[in-house]
């Protein structure tokens, strides 16, 4: 019987993080390690397509579709999506691990997603957000969340002195 290939899956908002999702991805990808990148983008005008699981994917997932989705209320989309990433993430049985990167909306769409994965699975979140109370983000799971000092938007090179 083939053994089923697994990954490490990176979920962002890929219209606002797409160059650092890439850039981490490779990072990853260096390593040996496969990789799948998913958009959760909730902004219809600014889907990906450079990706190995679109949006429009993941909001196929969402029992009302599409349009519960990709609508003009950013907060009630966010909400929808994390439903829809939730039951299919749900569904995958090639998760090695998982990372999310986010600001404030994209940790809230993600983490519901994350926290229902099996104890044990890798589960890695970059946040802003990870500067404050972050049980509504982690649950009762063993999500780690990684705070990014700031919000994730390009990326920044800290100069070190040795």
């Amino acid at each position: 019987m083939k053994e089923q290939q697994s990954y490490i899956y990176i979920a962002a908002t890929l219209d606002t993080k797409a160059i650092e999702t890439y850039y981490v991805s490779q990072l990853i990808k260096k390593t040996g390690l496969a990789v799948r990148i998913i958009d959760l983008s909730t902004n219809p005008n600014n889907l990906n397509n450079k990706t190995d699981i679109s949006a429009e994917t993941i909001a196929s997932y969402h029992p009302l579709g599409r349009e519960a989705i990709f609508s003009q209320d950013r907060v009630k989309a966010i909400a929808a999506m994390a439903i829809a990433f939730e039951k299919y993430l749900s569904q995958q049985k090639d998760v090695l691990a998982i990372l999310g990167l986010g600001g404030s909306g994209g940790t809230a769409l993600i983490t519901p997603a994350i926290q229902s994965l099996a104890i044990c699975i890798p589960k890695l979140m970059l946040s802003a957000m990870a500067s404050g109370d972050v049980s509504g983000y982690i649950g009762a799971s063993d999500i780690s969340i990684m705070y990014s000092v700031t919000d994730i938007s390009g990326l920044n090179t800290i100069p070190v002195k040795f």
